[in-house]
């Protein structure tokens, strides 16, 4: 499984790189917009592509090699999602069924 590397300190250094180091003359000097938007963006790609590179996951049916944090906690979190909804379509689905008095 192939990802990006989104990892906070790789985000963080992305940000400062684009804030302090990165220069946007030739984008800011530039009449047409197409163009102009067309230049930001390639220049966005190219740091985007170096500072969150691609990395491989081995995975297995069952589990995930060394899971990231990030990656963890979103599991974690989408399967309490996934249990209060079924806690409340279970609800629901029950709460219907009961006649009215």
């Amino acid at each position: 499984l192939t990802i990006r590397n989104h990892s906070i300190k790789n985000l963080v250094r992305f940000k400062e790189f684009l804030s302090s180091q990165s220069s946007y003359d030739l984008i800011m000097e530039c009449t047409d917009v197409e163009s102009a938007a067309q230049g930001l963006n390639d220049h966005l790609d190219t740091y985007y592509d170096q500072f969150c590179p691609l990395i491989t996951i081995k995975t297995h049916e069952k589990f995930i090699f060394k899971p990231s944090p990030e990656l963890l906690n979103a599991i974690r979190l989408k399967k309490s999602m996934l249990r209060k909804f079924q806690k409340v379509h279970k609800k629901k689905k029950y709460s219907a069924l009961i006649p009215l008095l």
